[in-house]
């Protein structure tokens, strides 16, 4: 059974979409949540007061908060509101985030830099503030929401996949230096039907349109939120893992490295060289996932060594 009684989590964004899913779960599941977002409904209600008053409704614990991720400031002090709210903070689920799709000799620095202020630099200030007071407990989940578009390409996606791969690289550094602390750190790439406006018709593909219709009755956000559920809970013992759910699949990505090729000499090889062994450093048989940075170095050594022994 996935349970968070006694626990406190803060899901970013959390007024519609993906956000208010993965508020709703976890309060199912017993947790009181502070419910994020700056937006407001048609009638210029709080989105977030809207989620947090459904879950007290229902019988769960919550509070709205209003703050922007994008104002360093505001990312700051939702946790501490948070923690102040309910008296600790278990549970992070950075989802805030906006969208902008152009073609990228139309994107402008202005929206590459407003993406980023939300989707990475806000991740960054809230998950710090929430890590400090993790590591002073000695437990914390942070869930962090990545994009398929970063991991795989998107076309006029320039400044939306950046943003979302900053947040791979940022959930890697999160995840090993908090594992000796008990605060894990892992990361989702969903693909659900959410309040933020998409690309521009004109320019989806007629693969991606063919798909989203066959996909239309899994789309759901909530599909999405079970997985999020499981890795912000204590059952979850994974770390610095990156996860995909589409559609009610999911499954792990990875991030791994060939066989490739060991140049022989200890000079530098020539390009002409490249050119001669492409084919082998091209190939894409997976010989390593590295847990980290040092690993694709240390296994590298271990190679270069055998190699040096005649192995």
């Amino acid at each position: 059974m996935i349970e968070f009684a006694g626990q406190v989590a803060l899901v970013t964004g959390a007024g519609h979409g993906l956000g208010r899913a993965h508020a709703l779960e976890l309060a199912r599941r017993g947790a009181a949540v502070v419910v994020n977002d700056i937006g407001r409904d048609r009638a210029g209600i709080s989105t977030a007061r809207g989620v947090a008053e459904e879950i007290v409704a229902a019988g769960g614990r919550a509070a709205a908060n209003l703050r922007s991720v994008a104002d360093p400031e505001g990312a700051e002090a939702m946790v501490a509101e948070a923690i102040a709210e309910f008296g600790r903070l278990d549970v992070l689920v950075n989802n805030a985030g906006v969208s902008h799709f152009a073609w990228f000799e139309d994107l402008t620095l202005e929206d590459f830099d407003a993406l980023h202020a939300v989707h990475l630099r806000g991740a960054m200030v809230a998950t710090r503030a929430a890590y400090r007071h993790m590591i002073g407990r000695g437990y914390g989940r942070i869930v962090f929401t990545v994009s398929g578009s970063g991991l795989f390409g998107r076309r006029h996606g320039g400044a939306y996949s950046t943003a979302k791969m900053g947040l791979v690289g940022l959930m890697n550094a999160v995840a090993l230096e908090g594992e000796s602390h008990g605060v894990l750190a892992n990361a989702v790439a969903p693909t659900a039907a959410t309040g933020i406006a998409g690309a521009n018709p004109a320019v989806i593909s007629d693969m991606m349109r063919n798909a989203s219709l066959a996909l239309s009755p899994w789309s759901d956000p909530a599909f999405v939120s079970p997985l999020v559920a499981y890795l912000a809970s204590s059952a979850c013992t994974v770390n610095r893992c990156l996860y995909s759910a589409v559609a009610g699949r999911y499954a792990r990505v990875f991030i791994s490295a060939g066989e490739g090729w060991l140049s022989p000499s200890a000079e530098p090889p020539s390009a002409d060289e490249i050119a001669e062994r492409f084919a082998d450093i091209h190939r894409a048989e997976v010989r390593l996932t590295p847990g980290s940075i040092d690993e694709e170095i240390d296994d590298v050594a271990r190679r270069r060594g055998g190699a040096l022994a005649g192995e």
